[in-house]
């Protein structure tokens, strides 16, 4: 969810199904 803009949890986007795409290049970043 909003969590992903975080980038901190991506893994938790990734699990939850939210905008991982985009936490996931948050998280890089």
């Amino acid at each position: 969810m909003t969590s992903d803009l975080v980038g901190k949890e991506t893994a938790v986007d990734a699990v939850t199904g939210g905008t991982t795409a985009i936490g996931a290049l948050n998280g890089l970043v």
